[in-house]
């Protein structure tokens, strides 16, 4: 069905020949701007896009390649927001190296990101937005999705697959799953499930997390949320990054490592410490 569903559309060659308007024909390589159902790429040593809402034009398949080096969007200035291309696709793939800024919108969608910008200590390579996103997968690069000061995104699942992929979920996140299979996240949002595979995850702000699965890699819970259930099954889990006041309702330890300060409170703690600074192994 995706190869018939190809046979008979159009596919738009950006270039920004003219200047960085996507609604200018001279800058698509075919001389027109994308309509309904188009498939876009935007190749490797094309030129900038300028933001712009874009969304009124239900495009089919969105592919930056890797390769393409030069900005999307413009990033914030004082006094001004940073400025999104939004965009309304059926699929959305991105992979370039030029610092970006997108809002996919209402697109029921799950994007995936496989290479950005190098970013700059505190910034991505890849702002994005979304408020119907269904899986957000990163396996290369640095990736904030509602990283910016009072942005909002809705996404079902957030991961990252590979060892390089970092990922920023912003105070203004809907989450429901959020997955470290390698690599980073920093979590500033509540969610459902929390889990960490191999990798870093680590949790900051507010938010509270119904179940934190801690299967391998490295666990930090900064944010001051209730975690309802904490399972610890191969992982190193530190509380001791902040001082500040935190809750555990139900621990359940089977493997892996803990550290905690007194300011955390279990609950329901599986082993009885008479001092709260301690750090402690347990094998199967």
């Amino acid at each position: 069905l995706e190869s018939l569903r190809r046979a008979t559309v159009a596919k738009r060659t950006w270039s920004g020949n003219t200047s960085g308007a996507w609604g200018t024909a001279s800058n698509w390589v075919e001389a027109a701007v994308p309509i309904a159902a188009d498939d876009v790429l935007i190749p490797a040593g094309a030129a900038l896009i300028t933001g712009s809402d874009q969304s009124a034009t239900a495009l089919g398949y969105v592919l930056v390649e890797e390769g393409y080096a030069t900005a999307i969007g413009a990033a914030p200035t004082a006094g001004a927001a940073a400025v999104f291309l939004k965009l309304n696709c059926t699929r959305f793939e991105f992979g370039g190296s030029g610092v970006s800024y997108i809002d996919l919108g209402a697109s029921a969608i799950s994007p995936r990101v496989f290479g950005t910008a190098a970013a700059a200590t505190g910034k991505h390579g890849l702002y994005l937005k979304g408020s119907a996103l269904a899986t957000l997968s990163v396996d290369k690069g640095n990736v904030g999705l509602a990283a910016l000061h009072g942005e909002t995104a809705t996404v079902t699942t957030a991961r990252t697959a590979g060892s390089s992929a970092t990922l920023k979920l912003g105070a203004g996140v809907t989450v429901t799953t959020v997955q470290v299979l390698d690599g980073t996240i920093e979590q500033r949002c509540a969610s459902t499930t929390s889990t960490a595979m191999a990798g870093e995850l680590r949790t900051k702000e507010v938010g509270a997390i119904t179940t934190l699965n801690g299967f391998g890699g490295l666990v930090y819970p900064e944010s001051t949320g209730t975690i309802t259930t904490l399972n610890i099954e191969g992982a190193n889990v530190d509380f001791t990054r902040s001082g500040a006041a935190r809750t555990v309702t139900t621990t359940n330890w089977k493997r892996g490592e803990l550290a905690a300060g007194p300011a955390v409170t279990f609950t329901n703690n599986p082993i009885p410490p008479t001092d709260r600074n301690w750090r402690a192994s347990l094998a199967v």
